[in-house]
């Protein structure tokens, strides 16, 4: 249930996964300014495989970057990264792996990195952006 003023809304599953569907759209387009502002250049955004998706791909000098982007409504990024588990670390390597596969990429330097991003409820965002969350 959702209170405004004296009225009361009551929102279905669905309402909720259009909400966190938006929720993670501007949180990825925050990811890529971000990006952006410390000279990545954007490659594609959403690629989809077999194995899974990468949120956005991106290039920094000869580095490609296999980027996970989390947003969650919150105060700090803590929840965010949460739920980069090993497992999902895993579906993000065979993803990125075929990826290059598919673009003739094998033999480029590659890392996936971690952009946490955090919409408290007064609007202000935090971004922790983490590089190589296979170290973690």
């Amino acid at each position: 249930q959702l209170s405004v003023g004296y009225k009361q809304f009551i929102l279905s599953h669905n309402d909720l996964m259009i909400m966190k569907k938006q929720l993670g759209a501007y949180g990825e387009t925050l990811a890529i300014a971000h990006l952006e502002e410390k000279d990545y250049r954007i490659i594609d955004r959403n690629w989809h495989c077999q194995q899974g998706e990468i949120d956005i791909i991106a290039c920094k000098g000869d580095v490609w970057v296999f980027c996970e982007v989390k947003t969650r409504r919150a105060h700090t990024t803590d929840l965010a990264f949460v739920n980069i588990t090993k497992d999902k670390q895993l579906k993000m390597i065979v993803a990125a792996q075929q990826y290059l596969h598919d673009h003739d990429l094998e033999e480029v330097i590659w890392r996936i990195d971690a952009i946490g991003i955090a919409v408290s409820s007064n609007k202000h965002v935090t971004i922790d952006h983490v590089e190589d969350v296979l170290d973690w």
